[in-house]
């Protein structure tokens, strides 16, 4: 995932399937500031389809981004 971030020194990403089941969590507390930052997710454990990522960081601020894992 790539994001930006103003002033915020925390992220984190919860991702969840069509069916709205919890799947993952990823957090990053290395971020730049006034940058664009990048944080992984190894999608090996999960099968081909739809995702959703919600990312947050500790300034409360949120994005829903849609993810395609295609085998």
């Amino acid at each position: 995932f790539r994001f930006f971030v103003y002033s915020a020194n925390k992220v984190t990403v919860k991702i969840y399937d069509t069916l709205g089941m919890f799947v993952s969590k990823i957090e990053s507390s290395n971020l730049i500031h006034n940058e664009y930052n990048e944080i992984s997710w190894d999608a090996s454990k999960v099968t081909s389809g739809l995702y959703f990522a919600e990312v947050q960081s500790d300034m409360k601020e949120s994005k829903l981004i849609k993810l395609v894992v295609i085998r």
